[in-house]
């Protein structure tokens, strides 16, 4: 079959649309523009002489990539976004948000004390978001490798970047700068010297209860720490190490089957990596995400997001969509490791490549057809 003759219809495509309307509007170049609503009408011709029609209506994507009033940091509102910029250099266009030392200080992301980044667009995808301090310096590979923010304490001037892509793949990155100020703090003094016992005992029994959660996060994090240290021993030992091993450690692995390899990827790191904690985690972080493509009940659920925080994909690819598609469509038990799934992308990409350059030649042939007409 071969694509006989592409008209473009301004508009709503006119019923009935006949041979005759067809032939007497004029063929699209591969120059011509098109716009939302517009209608794309495209004549094919089989073998045997067989005509077909087929009609499609443009759809515009939407070039929204804000952040909601919804977002939240430590449970305080984002009001001052400033204006999201095409580079993630951003000066004279940031944001800004006020907390208390106490929101800043928390880190169970819970409660009143969630941080939240919200879309305004539901066709928007929330690449990325993460947090400096004030002197960091950070670039856009550096930042793609840079994990999500989750619940870290906050210190004043620290500063969070958040990369958002609208549907027609516009990027745009927001700079919020934190403020960490206990400017009331003078006031309420005052007013709290001024309370009857009563409200000063209330006031002692919530200090005890605030106390004993600061105890309890303090026990946590010694913990944590122990265990981090525990698992750089292990490996600088060639000691083995357990999937709860990395659940203490704050570095979850996703199964078993991602422990044998990321035991096996951190043996083969040089001797000073296999020690470094960050190394380690960025490990865990790769193959919890083959992981997640190999296995069948998380195999659907790769997206675009993931390709692009493992650095597999460009932010600003414009095939992101179809390539996630492919590796969708594959065998979960053909993509068992990084280098299966760096390869199906490749193919992904390579077919993309192929199917432009068939698009532009069939354009082409059928430009150089009008042109002997």
């Amino acid at each position: 079959a071969s694509i006989v003759k592409v008209v473009k219809n301004v508009g709503a495509i006119q019923l009935p649309y006949n041979l005759t309307i067809f032939n007497q509007a004029t063929a699209m170049s591969s120059t011509d523009s098109v716009s939302d609503s517009d209608v794309v009408v495209v004549e094919v011709q089989a073998q045997d002489g067989t005509q077909a029609f087929y009609a499609f209506k443009i759809s515009a994507a939407s070039s929204d990539a804000t952040l909601s009033t919804s977002s939240t940091i430590k449970g305080v509102a984002i009001t001052s976004f400033g204006t999201g910029q095409p580079s993630i250099q951003i000066s004279g266009s940031e944001g800004s948000i006020t907390l208390t030392t106490a929101q800043a200080a928390d880190t169970s992301n819970a409660g009143n004390f969630v941080t939240h980044f919200i879309k305004n667009d539901p066709t928007a995808t929330l690449f990325h978001y993460a947090k400096y301090a004030s002197s960091d310096t950070y670039t856009g590979s550096s930042f793609i490798a840079t994990p999500n923010y989750t619940s870290a304490a906050i210190s004043n001037g620290d500063i969070f970047i958040i990369e958002i892509s609208a549907q027609n793949m516009t990027l745009k990155y927001w700079k919020i700068i934190v403020t960490v100020s206990d400017s009331s703090s003078q006031q309420s003094s005052q007013q709290n010297s001024q309370q009857n016992s009563q409200q000063n005992s209330q006031q002692n029994s919530q200090q005890s209860t605030i106390d004993a959660a600061q105890v309890a996060a303090i026990a946590a994090a010694k913990a944590k720490a122990a265990a981090q240290s525990t698992l750089v021993t292990s490996f600088a030992a060639n000691k083995p190490v357990k999937v709860t091993d990395f659940a203490a450690a704050g570095i979850p692995v996703a199964s078993q089957t991602a422990l044998t390899r990321v035991t096996a990827d951190i043996a083969n790191l040089p001797a000073a990596q296999r020690t470094d904690l960050a190394a380690i985690a960025k490990v865990v972080q790769t193959e919890n995400f083959v992981d997640k493509v190999a296995t069948p009940a998380t195999h659907k659920a790769v997206t675009t997001v993931d390709l692009v925080q493992q650095g597999l994909v460009d932010p600003s690819n414009p095939n992101k969509a179809s390539i996630v598609l492919a590796l969708q469509k594959a065998d979960p038990s053909s993509l068992t490791s990084l280098a299966d799934i760096q390869a199906k992308i490749k193919a992904a990409m390579d077919a993309v490549a192929a199917r432009k350059a068939r698009t532009a030649a069939i354009i082409a042939k059928i430009e150089g057809r009008t042109a002997t007409k």
